[in-house]
C-alpha cells in the first residue's frame, strides 16, 4: 500500500511540473516564455526582409 502512495505522490509531482511547463507556453501579460519568444520574434522580423 505504501508503494501505491509513493507512485501517487510521484505522479502528483510530475503533474505539477507539467502544469508549470504548460503555463510557460501560453501568453500571460508578458512574463511567460511564450511572451518572450513573441517579443524576440517581433524585434527580429525585419531581419528576414533583407535590404
Amino acid at each position: 500500500m505504501e508503494r501505491l502512495k509513493d507512485v501517487g505522490d510521484r505522479i502528483g509531482a510530475l503533474d505539477d511540473r507539467v502544469a508549470a511547463i504548460e503555463h510557460e507556453l501560453h501568453p500571460n501579460s508578458g512574463s511567460s516564455l511564450r511572451d518572450t519568444v513573441d517579443r524576440v520574434d517581433a524585434r527580429t522580423a525585419h531581419l528576414d526582409k533583407g535590404p
